[in-house]
């Protein structure tokens, strides 16, 4: 069963591209390939693309040795290069949604840098101590610049009754109807 809502069709309308309202059609020959691109991975994919680039490039910059000798496991990383390779094909021609396919992105991208820069990645406790620090502080003023910005909305959803959500208070005016008694229930009428 091919899954429209994955390959970005119910989005079309807000795109930039003429729309193709049958659906075998946009699924034949990856036509739903330029609105998945344009409406998924620009705004999922390729940000976590960018993050884990700059941590691999980070680690290699600055954890790695000369390079080795002799490079062992060759073949081994060979084979899983081309095992991510086609997970990733199959991933995108079934279900393209982030969630189904990030563990075969990291893969693909630690072997493939792994070919690019050849060197052997020793950790040095201190230098993972700092990079670490670092990371949690990035992260920690990241969360505070949101949780700032959520406090300072001027529409409903503005955190008035914190930590409890906002909701609409209905006030009826029930004082021109008449009531009635049956049993001892009250009837408004």
């Amino acid at each position: 069963m091919v899954r429209f809502w994955a390959k970005a069709y119910y989005t079309q309308d807000e795109s930039k591209y003429e729309k193709i309202e049958d659906k075998n059609i946009y699924n034949n020959n990856f036509n739903w390939l330029k609105f998945w691109v344009e409406k998924h991975f620009f705004y999922k994919i390729f940000e976590f693309l960018i993050i884990l680039l700059l941590i691999f490039l980070i680690s290699y910059i600055y954890f790695t040795k000369e390079k080795p000798d002799i490079r062992e496991g060759n073949n081994k990383n060979i084979f899983i290069l081309i095992l991510s390779t086609l997970s990733i094909y199959f991933w995108l021609i079934t279900v393209p949604q982030f969630r189904f396919g990030f563990s075969s992105i990291i893969v693909f991208c630690f072997i493939f840098l792994n070919f690019i820069f050849n060197k052997k990645i020793i950790f040095n406790k201190k230098k993972f101590y700092h990079i670490l620090f670092i990371g949690f502080l990035v992260l920690n003023v990241k969360s505070i610049n949101r949780i700032v910005s959520e406090f300072q909305r001027e529409d409903f959803y503005k955190f008035k009754n914190f930590p409890y959500f906002n909701e609409i208070e209905i006030k009826n005016d029930y004082s021109n109807l008449d009531r009635s008694k049956f049993f001892h229930i009250e009837i408004l009428k």
